[in-house]
């Protein structure tokens, strides 16, 4: 439906359409001159709403784009975290499995520093955790 399709859909004055034509050269509506002519000042009520309505449809088209255009900002905002959210998220897991490491040194898996534990070991689970390795 085009502009001045909604616009005649929204009239009330039915009536005063069915005796008028519109003149896409002067974008206007003109008299049919037929045997029951529309009143100059109803013609002029007419085109006077047509050019209204279509100056507040280029504000809406406007304002329109603003709005599409915020939603591709937050669209691409919210892309964004949650890509960090997923960065996060594995992050956390890597300090966890390192914790659980640490954790293991603590109980002695690796073996305690006086009796010299294996700190090359321990090392490298740590830096292997950090990495995201398992």
């Amino acid at each position: 439906m085009n502009s001045r399709e909604a616009f005649e859909g929204k009239l009330k004055c039915k009536d005063i359409l069915n005796r008028v034509c519109f003149d896409e050269n002067s974008n206007s509506y003109i008299d049919l001159f037929s045997d029951d002519p529309v009143k100059p000042f109803n013609l002029g009520v007419l085109n006077g709403a047509w050019w209204t309505w279509q100056e507040q449809q280029k504000r809406i088209d406007e304002k329109d784009f603003v709005i599409q255009e915020l939603i591709k900002i937050k669209e691409q905002q919210l892309k964004k975290l949650q890509e960090n959210l997923i960065r996060l998220a594995d992050q956390e897991k890597r300090i966890d499995a390192a914790l659980s490491i640490v954790d293991q040194a603590k109980d002695g898996y690796y073996g305690f520093s006086s009796e010299g534990g294996d700190t090359d070991n321990l090392a490298s689970h740590l830096e292997n955790a950090l990495r995201g390795g398992q």
